[in-house]
Formats: C-alpha cells, structure tokens, sequence
C-alpha cells in the first residue's frame, strides 16, 4: 500500500505543535517552571552582505544575527584552458553572531539549510562551536556549485544547544 506524503506530513505538525504551542500541556504547572528551549529555527531571505537578526535564544545563549557572503573559487587550467571543478563552485560563508553571560559552557550545533523559492532544500552546512561568557562571530565555509547560487532564495537557520 502507497502512503505517499501523508505520514511526513503528520510527522511535521507533530514536531511543529509543541513549537507553536498548540500541543496541549499534560501538567499545566510543569510549563510555568520549564527550562528554556534549546532549540532554534528561523527561515530567513537568502541575501549577500546583508546582517539578518534572527533575535532567537537556545538555553542561555542569544542567537543574534546572520550574515551571508558568497565567493567564486579561481579557475584552473593553463591560461583559462582546461579549467578545473573550481570553475563550477563557489563559496558560502555563514557568520553566525551569538552571546551568552553564561558561566557554563553551552555547545551549539549549527545546520543552515538553502532552500528554493518552493522551500526545497538546496543545499545544507553544519558546524558546531561551544560559548562561554561572552559574544562569538561562529564563521564557516560552505562549498556549492555556481549553479546554485541563483536557486537559493531562503535559509534555514537551525541552532541546538546543550551544556
């Protein structure tokens, strides 16, 4: 028997309920005292040179902004002749700006997923860093095909922290 997308679809507004608030609490009380999220997603307009404020929080850690910069890779080859695989790439840096007054040391897991304008992922970067008491710009490279570039219209900003 065919499912088709039906149990994705069932399986996303289950993750999305508990998010949005939607989800009904089992013990009402439990809520008031419960421990900040440790997770964060926001899906943010693709734009080059542009600071993005993502005004998110994951336990103690502020999740400020986001900047994208993207460089073409050198040609290869004798004198332009031949080329290489460089002529088809090209570089996606993700600045990532956080800050926390925390005296413990929070790990952040990063994933920046591009998507299309229909919301298809694209391509998808990762890296990891860990915080402690002050503001980091968490800096890393990404590398895609040129081709790509002009497909990708959104981000999908997801940071998981854990101490």
């Amino acid at each position: 028997m065919r499912y088709g997308r039906w149990p994705v679809v069932v399986a996303m507004i289950l993750m999305v309920l508990p998010a949005t608030g939607m989800a009904q609490e089992a013990d009402t009380d439990a809520g008031a005292d419960a421990a900040p999220s440790t997770n964060f997603e926001k899906i943010v307009k693709f734009s080059h040179l542009n600071l993005i404020v993502l005004d998110g929080k994951v336990g103690e850690v502020d999740i400020k902004s986001v900047e994208f910069t993207v460089a073409n890779t050198k040609s290869g080859g004798f004198m332009g002749i031949g080329g290489s695989e460089a002529e088809f790439e090209a570089v996606i840096t993700t600045r990532l700006t956080v800050a926390t007054t925390a005296n413990t040391k929070w790990k952040l897991g990063i994933m920046v997923e591009f998507l299309d304008e229909e919301g298809n992922v694209i391509d998808r970067a990762t890296n990891s860093d860990s915080i402690k008491k002050n503001e980091k710009k968490i800096d890393f490279k990404h590398t895609t095909l040129r081709w790509a570039l002009s497909h990708i219209k959104n981000a999908r900003v997801s940071v998981v922290a854990e101490q």
